[in-house]
């Protein structure tokens, strides 16, 4: 018998997600802002610090947000929302100390521009 997934797991499972460019959780950087969880089915509401976020960064953050959750037996929809003014201060304090430089190999590549200082 399977066990049920369970409010817990999914949140754990949210919590291990990290950015493509930035050495921190989604969860560190103050990008979760609530997970909810019934059944088979959870919604994970993320919290970006701007809404011109390239597409791309996006679909990495909510494709990320769904496979993990997905490894625990549930399907997760991804809303998305913008930071206050003083998340996204905190934000921008985090992504400087853990600044990686860029979306990594494995993934197309945000555009030409020199990725080893973050872009704000």
């Amino acid at each position: 018998m399977t066990e049920e997934p369970t409010t817990e797991g999914v949140e754990a499972a949210v919590e291990t997600v990290t950015h493509p460019e930035i050495d921190a959780t989604l969860s560190d950087l103050g990008m979760i802002d609530g997970v909810e969880h019934e059944g088979t089915e959870a919604t994970v509401t993320l919290v970006l610090p701007m809404r011109n976020i390239p597409d791309q960064v996006k679909n990495i953050l909510v494709g990320r947000l769904q496979e993990a959750v997905a490894e625990t037996g549930v399907s997760a929809t991804v809303e998305i929302t913008v930071m206050s003014d003083a998340q996204r201060e905190r934000f921008f304090e985090l992504e400087t100390e853990n600044w990686e430089g860029g979306i990594d190999e494995s993934q197309e590549p945000v555009g030409g521009t020199d990725s080893s200082e973050p872009p704000f």
